[in-house]
């Protein structure tokens, strides 16, 4: 009997290995140093399910404005297609920069992705040109970019730089980014043409800043009005939605994350009020980051208990666990399906388990929850030795909670 059980424990786990193999996909590879590099992913689902998965490709092996003696701090943007989120397209680029040829276009990059549920059209922002997050300044701000898809991201509009509708919300700030893998578009709130969209940035001064749009992204609002400053020593963010309506904001920072939750006083007009934030690391049994600030993803998906099939929600944070940018993965909270959502500091502390995705060096990911339930994992992994391969992991509930958990379809396809 214990020969058989040992040998189940066995094939479970050459299973599992198979499983996982036959899921991951290295999209955008980086194989040596002599290669141009790929960096920052970015992904959505689209309306017909087509996901679309978004990277940096960086000739000037550096963020935007660095290293000019290199091709003019040229940085272009890479995207690749999957219609079943296992096999992938060709690679196609969004935009070309346009290095020393055009400052104002020299490179395009940290891109942040929403598709829209009801039509094919995907909204993507990005940093644009050719000022660092170092140089930048009131009279010579990093500038911001949209770019549009009306066919499920298979072809993209033209650039529009959008940077004076972004900063004129706002006084006195003298640069900003967007936080970059995905934006967030409510489930709950339609005052457009389009259901709202919200999308976090990193502001200076004054830390994160998040904004919304009721027209997929022609026009935005300062949430919570021009004041209003969720997180002022937050880092790179993300924003979501809670099953009540009230926003999630995770904030990168050294060792873990922040968190802040937002409750509107009215939807009409973005008015309302941030919480207090709170740190979440290895004191309060949060999110550890070892070593590290990277940006990760946040999501929040219905669930269902194994051992009493009962209705839950998981609240999911990938980060590199550490130390140092390595080993990255997801941590996971429980939450009851009745669960107000009412004090940001019980959702920062006490988080319940965490699968570990990758054992090499890794950084940036992003997490989304795919319509058919699955989680799309996408993340920057030194696969080849070389920083970094965009290594694209199609995920179950199962199996990043080691069986405890199961998505709920039901709260999926709604």
């Amino acid at each position: 009997m214990r020969k058989m059980f040992l040998l189940v424990l066995i094939a479970f786990a050459i299973g599992q290995s198979v499983c996982a193999q036959a899921t991951r996909r290295e999209i955008f590879m980086t194989s040596s140093d002599a290669a141009i590099p790929y960096r920052i992913p970015a992904i959505a689902q689209a309306s017909n399910g087509q996901l679309i998965c978004v990277a940096d490709y960086r000739w000037n092996k550096g963020d935007i404005g660095w290293s000019p003696e290199l091709y003019g701090s040229r940085i272009d943007l890479k995207y690749r297609l999957s219609a079943d989120g296992r096999s992938f397209g060709p690679e196609h680029t969004v935009v070309f920069g346009s290095g020393s040829k055009n400052p104002a276009r020299a490179g395009f990059g940290d891109a942040t992705l929403v598709a829209d549920r009801e039509t094919g059209d995907v909204l993507m922002l990005c940093v644009m040109g050719n000022v660092s997050w170092g140089d930048t300044s009131d009279r010579n701000p990093m500038r911001v970019a949209r770019i549009l898809s009306q066919d499920n991201g298979t072809t993209w509009s033209e650039p529009t730089e959008i940077t004076s509708d972004i900063y004129n919300l706002y006084d006195g700030l003298q640069g900003l980014f967007f936080g970059s893998g995905k934006m967030y578009q409510s489930r709950i709130h339609k005052l457009g043409s389009h259901y709202r969209i919200y999308a976090a940035m990193l502001a200076k001064p004054g830390g994160n800043r998040v904004v919304y749009s009721d027209d997929f992204g022609k026009t935005w609002h300062a949430l919570g009005g021009p004041n209003a400053q969720p997180c002022p020593e937050g880092d790179e963010p993300k924003i979501i939605e809670l099953p009540n309506g009230k926003l999630l904001l995770s904030s990168r920072t050294d060792g873990g994350r922040y968190f802040n939750l937002f409750s509107y006083d009215d939807v009409a007009d973005g008015t309302g009020s941030w919480q207090e934030p709170v740190l979440s690391n290895q004191s309060n049994n949060g999110i550890v980051a070892l070593s590290n600030a990277c940006n990760g993803g946040v999501e929040i998906v219905r669930a269902r208990r194994l051992l009493d099939n009962r209705p839950v929600y998981l609240l999911l944070q990938s980060v590199p666990f550490g130390p140092q940018r390595a080993n990255v993965g997801i941590y996971y909270k429980e939450l009851p399906l009745d669960y107000a959502f009412s004090d940001v500091s019980d959702l920062a502390t006490h988080w319940t388990g965490r699968f570990q995705v990758s054992q090499l060096p890794s950084a940036y990911s992003e997490i989304l929850l795919l319509q058919d339930g699955h989680l799309a994992f996408i993340y920057e992994e030194c696969s080849h030795i070389q920083a970094y391969t965009i290594v694209h992991r199609l995920l179950s509930l199962e199996e990043i909670t080691n069986g405890l958990y199961r998505i709920d379809l039901g709260d999926v396809k709604q």
